[in-house]
C-alpha cells in the first residue's frame, strides 16, 4: 500500500470511530409551536400566568426571568418562588430549586402544593427523611387544625 492509501484508511477509521461518540451526547429537542401560544404569553399582564405559560412551553430560562420580575414586585409571592423553583429544577439546578421551594413553603407553610414540590425534590435528591419529615409536619398541622 502506498502512503496516501494509509492516510485515507486511517482517516476512514477515525471517522467511523468518532461517529459513535455523538451517540453519547444529549440530543437537542426541536419543537415547533404555534404563533398563537407565543402571542398569548406576550399579551399576559399577570407575570405569574406568564411564567406558568412559559413553563408549560418548556421555556425555563424565560420563566426564570419572569418569576424574578414578579418577585421584585412582591417579595412574599409563594407562587413566584414555587414557579422559580420548578424552572430551576428543570434546568438541573437542584440547589437553587431547593432554596426557592423552601422560600415558597416559608411564605405559606400550610400550602400542600409547595410542601409536596419540596418533598418531591428531596425524594429525587436522595433525602427521603427530609421529604417524610416535611409531609409529617403538614399532617400534624392538619390534625391540630381539626382539633381546634
Amino acid at each position: 500500500m502506498k502512503l496516501y492509501q494509509f492516510e485515507i484508511a486511517g482517516s476512514a477509521a477515525a471517522i467511523a470511530l468518532l461517529g459513535g461518540c455523538s451517540a453519547f451526547q444529549p440530543q437537542a429537542k426541536l419543537e415547533i409551536r404555534s404563533l398563537e401560544s407565543a402571542q398569548q404569553i406576550s399579551d399576559s399582564n399577570d407575570p405569574l400566568a406568564e411564567g406558568r405559560s412559559l413553563l408549560a412551553l418548556g421555556q425555563n430560562a424565560n420563566a426564570i426571568s419572569v418569576y424574578r420580575a414578579a418577585l421584585r414586585e412582591n417579595t412574599n409571592s409563594g407562587d413566584a418562588y414555587n414557579g422559580l423553583a420548578i424552572a430551576y429544577d428543570r434546568i438541573g439546578r437542584q440547589d437553587l430549586a431547593q432554596r426557592y421551594f423552601e422560600l415558597a413553603v416559608s411564605t405559606a407553610p400550610e400550602n400542600m402544593r409547595y410542601r409536596g414540590n419540596l418533598a418531591q425534590l428531596f425524594e429525587r435528591t436522595c433525602q427521603p427523611k427530609l421529604a417524610l419529615g416535611l409531609l409529617d409536619t403538614a399532617s400534624h398541622r392538619n390534625d391540630a387544625a381539626l382539633l381546634s
